[in-house]
């Protein structure tokens, strides 16, 4: 079974407002972007989505709550990932837990302190994603069965190649 994840926003008041996407309906093209985007997260996908909404949006802004962004790229990537958001002008807000989003304005705490982020016409989550598991008794589909990828924990794409052509070995 290989049946994905799905991604998460936040449990934050205001998540749920119109101008609040998931970075999966982004980079699908599912949502059009304005003059200017926040993208909530900065793991692999919230970097991804920053570059992507850079080609559209004037202002981008990269939010994580982590002391660094990308901390899941080999180096050498990242470090020209950074050269590439510094050029451009993308935004890196580390150390950042996003609390509340009131319209176009994102609060959160840095330092203790709380800190707001406002003017963005797109505010972005790229926080992770779910296992997605639509069967509730999955052993009792088949005589094996094979949880892999996302279904099992959402995890790389590298991860999930590697547990399917294990289990097509297996089988």
């Amino acid at each position: 079974m290989a049946t994905g994840a799905t991604p998460v926003k936040l449990d934050i008041p205001g998540r749920d407002g119109e101008n609040v996407y998931l970075a999966h309906d982004v980079l699908l093209g599912k949502k059009i972007l304005g003059n200017s985007a926040l993208v909530i997260g900065g793991g692999l996908v919230g970097v991804e989505t920053a570059e992507f909404c850079k080609d559209y949006c004037e202002k981008v802004a990269v939010v994580e709550m982590q002391e660094h962004i990308a901390t899941d790229m080999y180096m050498t990537v990242r470090d020209d990932l950074l050269k590439r958001f510094k050029q451009v002008g993308i935004e890196i807000h580390t150390g950042t837990k996003v609390t509340r989003i009131e319209g176009n304005k994102v609060y959160a705490e840095q330092n203790g302190k709380e800190v707001i982020f406002s003017g963005y016409d797109n505010i972005i989550f790229a926080v992770g994603s779910r296992a997605y598991q639509p069967f509730e008794n999955v052993e009792s589909l088949a005589k094996e069965v094979y949880v892999i990828g996302d279904a099992k924990g959402a995890r790389s794409a590298v991860e999930a190649i590697y547990e399917g052509a294990r289990v097509g070995m297996r089988i």
